[in-house]
Formats: structure tokens, C-alpha cells, sequence
């Protein structure tokens, strides 16, 4: 029987008072908009309004990330340093070598190794699009093309030992974006890759960046050391938010 109108002798799941008590709870949810009653409108408002809500929390979070960001990564200057023996702190880290030998699984006689093309900001920061650039180099430095395109991806790894790579970010969402796949037989480009966490977060304040060809046996990765990324400038960091959100709002219209 139908739980919605207690004169509908239908089969719940057959009538169509759901769809009644639905539009009825929307207008006495939103009182002061007045629509005819069986239009679309109402429900096609109900959805933007829920969506508006949705984009202003996401911004106030981001917004409440960002201060918390630039307060970890700024030192507490009111706080007195402490003399800590070194001896009392026990932690070990990765090196580059180690972290090669866990992603080659021990084989370390590649024919060929990615080479960095050009430097990468320094710092990186947050959330900010850079470019990074890589070429497949003989082990005399010399410049090779292979007679077939290759795919090569970017990871982050922490230095913890064992390393752990890096997927998501505080948020919930991928640590990396924009460009961190690309094809090539000698050069390769990552036009737009952006980090979404501070290495403050992790161990000893920096992280592995890496380029992991598809064929390990035959290429060898190329690890960039010591990548330190930074909290963005707090007010421009929220004009950028300010502006996405006000788009949004627009295409909405």
C-alpha cells in the first residue's frame, strides 16, 4: 500500500504520490519562492541551491586548509627552541639509491635512465601548476631515441624507510594533478602538474618526486630529491578560490 496518501489504494511502488509529497516538502522548505505546482522549476531550484551550498562549504574548508597549511609551515617564533640530543631521536629515512633499488626490485644494469631536462621551481607550491621536462640518456649522458613510443608516469614518495607512495591528499582528493602521464621515444614533457599537500605534513619536510617509465628493466627512474612544497600566499590564494566560485555561480545562472 501506498505510505504516502492514505486514500491511494496503489501499490507504493506503483503510484505516483511520492512524487507529490516530494514537490509538497520542497515548497514548505523554500516558503517565499512561489511556482506553479507541477513545474519543474521547483525541483531544478531545489538542485541549484543544494549545489551553491555544496561549492560555499568546499570553499570555506579550503579557505580554513590553506590558514592551517601556512601556520605548520611558518616557524612558531613565541615558542623557545629545545636543545634535543640527536642521539635520543631514532628515525631512519630513504635515499635515492634505496628508493631505485625498491622501485627496480635489485636490478640496477638499465641500458638507459631519465634524465632531468630542466630545473623545477624551488620551492614548489601549492596547488600551483609547473613544468617538468625529462629525456632518456645512455649510461654515457648521451641523449637517446628509442624506435618506440614509451609511457612514463609521476609518483611522490615520502622518506620513510620503507617509503610510502603518495595518492591522496589531506582533502580526499589525488596528491597529484594536471599532466602526470605522458608518451614519448626520447623526450617528455609534463606540461601542467600541480601538488596538493605541504611536505611539511611528512618526514623531515621534503619528498621524492619520480618519473617511473613503464619498462624499469630497461630504463631507470628518475628521482628528484628534497622537493619542499610550500602553502600559497593566503590572499591569493583566496582571490583564485574567490574567483572559481564566483564562476561557478555565473554558469549556474
Amino acid at each position: 500500500m501506498c505510505i504516502y496518501n492514505s486514500l491511494c489504494q496503489e501499490n507504493e511502488e506503483m503510484c505516483m504520490c511520492k512524487y507529490d509529497f516530494a514537490i509538497k516538502m520542497i515548497i514548505a522548505t523554500y516558503p517565499n519562492i512561489c511556482y506553479s505546482y507541477n513545474s519543474s522549476i521547483i525541483l531544478q531550484y531545489f538542485i541549484q541551491s543544494c549545489e551553491a551550498q555544496t561549492e560555499t562549504i568546499k570553499y570555506l574548508y579550503n579557505v580554513i586548509s590553506e590558514i592551517l597549511d601556512t601556520f605548520s609551515a611558518e616557524p612558531q617564533k613565541s615558542v623557545p627552541n629545545l636543545i634535543v640530543n640527536k642521539s635520543d631521536v631514532s628515525y631512519s629515512t630513504t635515499s635515492k639509491s634505496e628508493l631505485i633499488n625498491l622501485l627496480c626490485k635489485g636490478e640496477n644494469n638499465q641500458a638507459f635512465s631519465l634524465q632531468l631536462n630542466y630545473d623545477i621551481p624551488k620551492p614548489i607550491y601549492k596547488d600551483r601548476f609547473f613544468k617538468i621536462g625529462a629525456k632518456i640518456v645512455d649510461n654515457f649522458g648521451k641523449d637517446v631515441e628509442l624506435p618506440n613510443r614509451i609511457c612514463i608516469r609521476l609518483a611522490l614518495f615520502t622518506k620513510d624507510s620503507p617509503p610510502k607512495q603518495l595518492i591522496l591528499a589531506a582533502t580526499g582528493e589525488k596528491i597529484l594533478r594536471g599532466t602526470i602521464e605522458t608518451q614519448g621515444n626520447s623526450t617528455f614533457v609534463f606540461n601542467k602538474v600541480a601538488i596538493q599537500n605541504v611536505s611539511s605534513h611528512y618526514l623531515s619536510g621534503t619528498l621524492f618526486l619520480v618519473a617511473i617509465p613503464e619498462d624499469l628493466f630497461l630504463i631507470k627512474p628518475m628521482i628528484i630529491e628534497d622537493i619542499i612544497i610550500k602553502a600559497r600566499k593566503m590572499k591569493e590564494d583566496i582571490l583564485i578560490k574567490k574567483r572559481k566560485l564566483e564562476d561557478s555561480y555565473d554558469e549556474d545562472d
